[in-house]
């Protein structure tokens, strides 16, 4: 990780994606997370993840 969000940015991460936002993975280096796979954000936490 690059280090901490600041306040600011994860206000700002909130207000992209709030709650029931559809999103959709480009690209993550794991396996068993192949590009394409959906959701719907439930939140994001005071790091700045969606759940």
């Amino acid at each position: 990780m690059a280090g901490w969000k600041t306040r600011a940015e994860v206000a700002a991460i909130r207000k992209r994606y709030p709650a029931g936002s559809r999103i959709e993975l480009d690209y993550m280096n794991e396996q068993g997370m192949p590009p394409g796979l959906k959701g719907i954000v439930k939140s994001v936490d005071d790091a700045g993840r969606c759940t």
